[in-house]
């Protein structure tokens, strides 16, 4: 892959935009990338068949 959806992010140039919106944050981005604990357990058990 060419980008990396978190390594990627460049947190402090979107902030230098000063925009506003309503819904999107860089915390929000960060986090939609993250799984449930539930699922990563599910996985690890998963891998380790």
């Amino acid at each position: 892959k060419k980008y990396h959806p978190i390594n990627d992010m460049d947190s402090d140039a979107w902030n230098a935009l000063n925009m506003r919106t309503r819904y999107y944050t860089t915390r929000l981005h960060v986090g939609a990338f993250y799984l449930p604990a539930f699922l990563e357990e599910m996985l690890r058990e998963v891998e380790d068949c």
